[in-house]
């Protein structure tokens, strides 16, 4: 911790006596915890306060990021793959109708049904072998999500999204609910391992403001908002 002198008050001018004085007063109050107190005539001034405003919220940006994480690779999605340790080996790939992509040094690989991350650790263990520097990034470039959209929505139909998009998004693009839709209900059909999955999810929370956990949707899912 740094120690600076400054002058006394009886030093100062007439112009600076007013500041000598404001400090004199706000050193009796709650400055002494940061470093600032009155000693002798003299003012010393204790560098190294810490400032109280809290660094661990996430900004928008984290969140953008946090979302694309949770967002499961699919057929016709457009990744971008960069190589730490041979950047001649970075590419860009479109996942194939069989889930897979093909990767110089390695061959074909599964990335289909992987969210980034998945893929990035997938990716780096695959290459641990062949690289000094195995460590892997991937970005989504594109996402190929075609969703259909039926029932008490203003405007049913097909609907082709290019980046993560939730369920309750997804709907308002089908022009939102109408005024028969239940809410409450909102069926999430989805395949997956070549059988059909649904899931009842309840948007009314989230329209009333509430903290509701987020769904996020996938290419070929199907959602049906009930009467």
């Amino acid at each position: 911790m740094k120690i600076r002198l400054l002058p006394s008050y009886a030093s100062l001018g007439s112009g600076s006596l007013c500041f000598a004085g404001a400090l004199r007063r706000l050193s009796r109050l709650a400055l002494v915890p940061c470093g600032l107190f009155a000693l002798g005539g003299a003012v010393l001034v204790l560098s190294g306060c810490q400032s109280s405003v809290r660094s661990d919220v996430p900004g928008p940006s984290a969140a953008r990021s946090a979302a694309a994480d949770a967002v499961v690779l699919g057929e016709g999605d457009v990744i971008r793959i960069a190589f730490a340790g041979a950047p001649e080996l970075s590419n860009q790939q479109k996942i194939r109708s069989d889930g897979k992509i093909s990767l110089a040094l390695v061959g074909e690989t599964r990335a289909a049904g992987l969210t980034v991350p998945q893929l990035q650790e997938s990716l780096s263990t695959l290459y641990k072998p062949q690289l000094q520097n195995p460590t892997v990034l991937v970005t989504l470039d594109n996402s190929a999500n075609a969703v259909i959209i039926s029932g008490e929505v203003n405007s049913p139909g097909r609907r082709v999204f290019d980046k993560p998009t939730t369920l309750l998004e997804a709907i308002m693009e089908a022009g939102g609910f109408s005024g028969f839709a239940n809410k409450k209900k909102v069926t999430l059909i989805r395949v997956e391992g070549g059988q059909y999955r649904t899931e009842v999810v309840d948007m009314s929370g989230a329209l009333r403001g509430e903290e509701t956990e987020v769904v996020y949707v996938r290419g070929g899912d199907i959602i049906n908002v009930p009467e």
